[in-house]
């Protein structure tokens, strides 16, 4: 039997997506050579790409002990394998001796560029990741393919002008590549920009699903980029009025809410300008929860610029307590917008691929927790030194709400994964703890803030220009009575 042969015929076959026969082949060379390396590494390359680790996993690890010291394409497998499984830190491990074994392979070194991406990303970790993408651009200034995968470790180390660069070149290599083009465009400064370049890709391939999971992700963030601009406005709000007087706040609500609306329309118009013919109509027009999201993410924003008015024009303590409120209410409407917002742009038959969006959101959570969660526990720190402590409070609840929602976006964004059904409903159970734990703490929050007393500026309505009238209390003179216990004189006359 030719093993180059067959497995030059697997490859064909699964260049033309035909994975099941392309196996198949595989399969009926490893009966008659149940040992052969590279028929083993290739069923499980072939298996990985088809979706199906158990196999992959089989094969790699029967390649590895068969022949340990030409185990390269094996090792790259378990490599992948352990980065879906999410442990980058074994898959760096591997990658390391793959490059040991050939340090002269450039895809050697993007494989390790691309799992030490995928670990912290900080310190020794981004430095060894950023030399991997610089060896593959040294070793390969023409490969497209590998000059993509250098260029998607560097935007994953945040260093998006050299990802901006490798792209560059590789389009120089190869103009018609149609990855690097949606790079190209997901790389862009401006979401108009990038808008505009995914549609110019999805006009010459329509079907590019890297293409399409993108410019959905552009779409869907510009539109739940209103409601979550209000958690960071409610917030502002809330520890500029701890610290400044009213009279202030009466100047910087305006440039607070103002931008992010003016900004919101604009971007929204332009990129609606640049989207390919009826994409809105027929992903978001069409779509009721995504509908409602949009129209709730419009009233939370609403609400929440008018609550600056009623805390200032409050006449007594209930008052701006009640502005508090009704803003926590504007963040607790804009958390659901977003909720909406969010299930939107997962619904089954969409163009956003779940897998990667979560991928991509990775750290979504530590950016939410560090941009509220420090400026607020600066906050508290010189809670001592408030002009209006209580805002304090309700900042805390705004913070709750938000750790709340997108644990239960995760939550559900995890359960559209095809997962176990155990690990689940594991999920379920931990979000629905996490939600719960979040609203108690609200309550908490609600609870102190009660109890606290607010400042107002005293107006017109102030129970201060409202005295109550005095009450006159009439008084009676009480007659003096004297009792004598002696028994007065018996007259003896007459007697």
């Amino acid at each position: 039997m030719d093993v180059a042969a067959v497995l030059a015929r697997a490859e064909l076959l699964a260049e033309l997506g035909r994975h099941h026969e392309a196996a198949a082949v595989l399969r009926a060379g490893l009966a008659e050579r149940p040992e052969d390396v590279e028929l083993l590494t290739g069923l499980a390359t072939l298996a990985l790409d088809a979706g199906d680790p158990v196999t992959a996993y089989g094969c790699a690890t029967a390649a590895l002990e068969h022949d340990p010291a030409a185990g390269g394409p094996a090792l790259r497998v378990l490599a992948r394998l352990n980065l879906l499984a999410g442990d980058p830190d074994a898959a760096v491990e591997l990658a390391h001796r793959v490059v040991a074994q050939d340090p002269a392979d450039p895809s050697a070194h993007a494989l390790l560029a691309t799992c030490l991406s995928r670990g912290v990303g900080l310190g020794a970790g981004k430095r060894a990741g950023l030399a991997a993408v610089a060896r593959v651009a040294e070793l390969a200034p023409e490969d497209p393919d590998l000059l993509l995968q250098a260029a998607l470790a560097a935007e994953r180390l945040s260093e998006p002008d050299l990802a901006r660069r490798l792209v560059t070149a590789g389009l120089q290599a190869d103009p018609g590549h149609t990855e690097l083009a949606t790079a190209n465009a997901r790389l862009r400064d401006f979401t108009s920009e990038r808008a505009a370049g995914l549609t110019r890709v999805l006009a010459s391939d329509p079907t590019d699903r890297q293409a399409r999971h993108a410019l959905s992700e552009v779409v869907w963030g510009t539109l739940s980029r209103l409601a979550s601009g209000v958690w960071i406005y409610a917030v502002a709000l809330m520890l500029l009025s701890a610290w400044t007087p009213p009279g202030v706040l009466r100047y910087l609500t305006p440039l607070l809410m103002a931008p992010l609306l003016v900004h919101w329309t604009r971007l929204f118009v332009r990129l609606r300008r640049v989207l390919p013919a009826g994409y809105l109509s027929k992903r978001l027009w069409r779509n009721p929860v995504a509908v409602a999201g949009v129209l709730l993410a419009g009233l939370a924003a609403l609400l929440a610029s008018i609550t600056p008015v009623l805390i200032r024009l409050a006449w007594n303590a209930d008052g701006v307590r009640f502005g508090y409120r009704v803003l926590v209410s504007a963040v607790l409407i804009a958390a659901l917008a977003h909720l909406l917002l969010d299930l939107g742009r997962i619904r089954r038959g969409g163009d956003t691929d779940v897998a990667t969006h979560l991928d991509d959101q990775q750290g979504n959570w530590a950016v939410w927790l560090l941009g509220l969660g420090l400026p607020i526990g600066i906050g508290w720190a010189f809670s001592a030194l408030a002009r209006q402590p209580g805002a304090l409070w309700f900042a805390l609840m705004v913070l709750l709400i938000v750790l709340g929602v997108l644990g239960l976006e995760g939550a559900v964004k995890i359960g559209r994964l095809p997962r176990p059904v155990r690990y689940r409903l594991i999920i379920a159970a931990l979000a629905a703890l996490l939600v719960a734990g979040c609203g108690w703490l609200v309550t908490v929050c609600a609870e102190r803030a009660a109890g606290t007393e607010f400042v107002y500026t005293v107006g017109p309505l102030s129970p201060e220009n409202f005295p109550g009238p005095t009450i006159t209390v009439p008084t009676f003179s009480t007659p003096a009575f004297r009792f004598d216990p002696q028994p007065p004189p018996v007259s003896t006359l007459g007697g």
